[in-house]
């Protein structure tokens, strides 16, 4: 019997573009939703998401791996053999119109984590209004006032051939006229404590220590004007947890 794909709103018909490709509409809309939100995927994500066996799903990775469109890799520092697939075909995210996103690209260990936990809550909330890409979370907050300039951000390249990415992390936010979900994910796995020891180069993406500083202030500023406004600002009136309990370390788990 052939798996169906859940119904996920936010894809949006996108998933057409990759089912012109060959793909049946279970792994089109897989892979439009990992192509997305991280480019990389487990097995039981796969399998838990379409509540199939893994015969199914292993035939569906052999093709991507033969094709040479993905790679099976061991997910690192774990303790029970658990494998990701890193989706890399340049022409399945040209389709999507998302061919310089950087999913394609390797991740070190704690971006590779970051990816696979975004996905994971995803694919456990498809119904949320999730903005999956860099421009519509740019075109939504944008529309309702806020200045690109108050948008994270990251620079990226060497001087004279810079390029400035918003939302750089690309962490999961869903978001529509109503509300605002934005997802912090935590690897658990590394604490940076390089600013502490007096290393300023974890501020280089942001244009340097200098740079940082006058983001803070002006952030401050910003943050004390909204406190003397506290009747009419928006608030965090809710906030819940997910734990991936199939990435966590098995000590963990």
């Amino acid at each position: 019997m052939a798996l169906t794909a859940p119904e996920v709103p936010h894809l949006a018909g996108r998933d057409a573009a990759l089912r012109e490709l060959g793909y049946r509409d279970w792994e089109a809309a897989w892979l439009t939703l990992v192509c997305l939100h991280s480019g990389v995927f487990t097995r039981p994500q796969l399998t838990e998401h379409h509540r199939c066996s893994t015969k199914p799903a292993h035939t569906f990775l052999s093709r991507l791996v033969d094709a040479g469109v993905a790679g099976e890799h061991p997910v690192p520092g774990m303790d029970n053999h658990l494998r990701f697939t890193h989706v890399f075909g340049r022409g399945l995210y040209r389709a999507l119109g998302i061919e310089n996103v950087r999913h394609r690209r390797k991740a070190e260990d704690l971006v590779l984590f970051r990816r696979l936990l975004s996905l994971d809550h995803v694919v456990r909330h498809p119904g949320l209004p999730w903005l999956a890409t860099e421009q519509e979370k740019v075109d939504h907050f944008t529309a309702r006032g806020i200045r690109r300039d108050h948008l994270p951000s990251r620079i990226y390249g060497r001087p004279g051939k810079r390029t400035r990415r918003y939302f750089a992390l690309k962490l999961p936010i869903a978001a529509d006229e109503k509300s605002a979900t934005f997802v912090y994910v935590d690897p658990g796995r590394e604490t940076y404590t390089e600013l502490q020891g007096g290393d300023a180069s974890p501020c280089a993406p942001w244009g340097g220590f200098n740079a940082c500083r006058r983001l803070v202030i002006d952030l401050q500023k910003r943050d004390d004007m909204e406190a003397s406004e506290a009747g009419t600002r928006a608030l965090i009136d809710g906030y819940s947890t997910h734990h991936a309990r199939h990435l966590a370390p098995q000590s963990l788990a």
